[in-house]
């Protein structure tokens, strides 16, 4: 089984910001295969779980806004019984231009504050699907930068990203080995 969650913030405020970027492809995987996502107060996440490229897949948006992501994880990996490397994070990532994602078996978490709280809570040995966002023109524009909605012209390319995450997931889902790359979406 393969515990795949996507990071965000819950709130109708959140949606549709880049840092809610891991929400948005778990729901769109989850809307491929017809699965639908319940709330589990004990598990502090959205839970959707089903068959996933004949792999059973549980996905997971953490309920407990992205700063806390790591205490849903660890209570999703307990529950689940999932293997530290069979969980897979998806998320924003500033440090990488928008339109390119990076797939990590390992790792620290870049200054990531919900990736911070998983490496906390789990250990650093889980898999990463880093979505990139772009930085702001302005260092000191971060917070703000990663809480507005995407532009015009990224949200023109964003299903690509966000089919070509997929693609990966599924891909890896189909072989049941994660491949270390780095995919240009936008190419």
């Amino acid at each position: 089984m393969k515990l795949i969650v996507g990071l965000g913030n819950v709130g109708d405020k959140y949606a549709g910001t880049r840092h809610n970027l891991g929400f948005m492809v778990v729901d769109e995987l989850a809307s491929q295969y017809n699965l639908n996502f319940s709330p589990n107060q004990k598990l502090r996440a959205e839970v959707a779980k089903g068959i996933i490229n004949k792999q059973e897949a549980v996905l997971a948006k953490p309920t407990t806004m992205m700063n806390l992501s790591g205490q849903a994880v660890q209570k999703l990996a307990q529950f689940y019984k999932v293997a530290s490397n069979d969980i897979w994070v998806i998320y924003d990532e500033l440090d990488l231009e928008f339109g390119k994602v990076r797939i990590r078996d390992k790792g620290g978490s870049a200054g990531h504050n919900g990736v911070t709280s998983v490496v906390t809570a789990v250990g650093s040995d889980f898999i990463r699907w880093r979505v990139g966002t772009g930085k702001p023109e302005h260092k000191g524009e971060t917070i703000d930068y990663v809480l507005r909605p995407f532009s015009e012209s990224e949200r023109t390319d964003l299903p690509n990203v966000i089919t070509a995450v997929i693609c990966s997931i599924e891909d890896s889902l189909e072989t049941g080995e994660v491949e270390v790359k780095t995919l240009n979406t936008l190419l």
